[in-house]
């Protein structure tokens, strides 16, 4: 029989975050993940932005969160030795002289806003086209989604932590003090990290999901090099091989992985408008990610089986939401510490 405290289900952005806390606090862990997982965090962009260009101002709690994320993959680095994080600054490519005047006016009203009030002039005139200059946004950065979850993997691998099968609902067993999986694997908790997972389908199928698939693409693009995100409508998102990501769209209540032409000529509509130099696509994926209504992470334990928890629906901000929502489940199962009530489950229970 293996004892662990928390068997974690799925070992996306989400579950390796927790998994990384967990074990930060001298917990037992256990991290179960399919043979062939759900490519939602592997596909993503891994771009954190503490700013709602539409509306102008910080993301929800983005003061808090954003140094947060940054600090909590800083020292996943420098404690593994591994590489996987940028700081790198947003430009947001103002598509206009009235969105350069918007830019200016709220930088200078709202001081707190994460971005410089001067716009910076256009440095690549050959291959940009942004005549009413970039707008610049600060505490922004990337995590290289894919590598971070497969060098967490090969730390969970070397310390006997993590096991490569499907998770069957019908072996998980449920009581009030400990839950039992496939009468081999006794933990304290079992905490579902599967994105639209069975466990979403079933236990916590009284949660609202709604599926969203989003693509992007990865780009050869031979006269052009940049160290900084560019930003208008799609991310244009510089890789340490010299190619670039650009994405993603969004695509709603489709909650399949298939590759879309209509998702393909979305994204590169949008990159036309500001990219002029030539390039080609060198691959393209899809992945579907959980959101809700409300656009606020799902956490907390099912009502009916207290041994049972939920860490998901970070939708397309995992990057950023995923370290400070991890601590606040932790501190939630192991000192009672209460939820915040826009992410805890409950705000769901009639």
């Amino acid at each position: 029989m293996i004892e662990t405290d928390y068997l974690l289900i799925g070992q996306g952005i989400s579950g390796s975050v927790l998994a990384h806390q967990l074990r930060a606090m001298g917990k037992r862990v256990l991290v179960m993940e399919s043979p062939t997982p759900a490519s939602c965090s592997r596909v993503a962009a891994g771009v954190y932005n503490p700013i709602s260009f539409r509306r102008m101002n910080n993301t929800w709690r983005a003061e808090e969160i954003g140094p947060f994320a940054i600090d909590f993959y800083n020292q996943q680095e420098q404690q593994y030795k591994i590489a996987f994080h940028d700081n790198i600054p947003i430009h947001k490519v103002l598509a206009d002289a009235s969105e350069r005047r918007i830019w200016e006016t709220t930088v200078s009203e709202r001081p707190a806003l994460f971005a410089e009030a001067a716009i910076r002039e256009n440095p690549f005139p050959e291959q940009i086209a942004a005549p009413h200059g970039l707008g610049v946004v600060t505490a922004a950065g990337r995590i290289d989604a894919a590598a971070f979850i497969q060098q967490t993997r090969e730390i969970l691998v070397r310390d006997n932590q993590f096991l490569e099968e499907v998770f069957e609902v019908e072996r998980m067993m449920l009581s009030d003090d400990f839950v039992l999986y496939d009468r081999r694997i006794r933990a304290q908790y079992i905490i579902s990290c599967t994105g639209m997972g069975v466990l979403e389908e079933g236990y916590f199928s009284f949660v609202p999901f709604i599926p969203v698939r989003g693509q992007v693409l990865t780009l050869d693009i031979p006269n052009f090099k940049t160290d900084v995100i560019l930003s208008r409508g799609i991310y244009l998102v510089p890789l340490a091989d010299g190619k670039f990501l650009c994405g993603s769209n969004y695509d709603r209540d489709v909650n399949n992985e298939a590759l879309s032409d209509a998702a393909q000529t979305e994204i590169l509509d949008k990159l036309k408008k500001f990219l002029t130099t030539p390039f080609s696509i060198v691959s393209e994926r899809a992945g579907v990610r959980p959101t809700t209504r409300d656009r606020r992470p799902v956490l907390g334990c099912h009502p009916h089986h207290p041994r049972l928890v939920i860490f998901n629906g970070m939708g397309s901000k995992g990057a950023m939401l995923a370290p400070w929502c991890g601590q606040q489940l932790v501190n939630h199962l192991e000192q009672q510490a209460p939820l915040d009530r826009e992410i805890d489950i409950k705000r769901f229970l009639k």
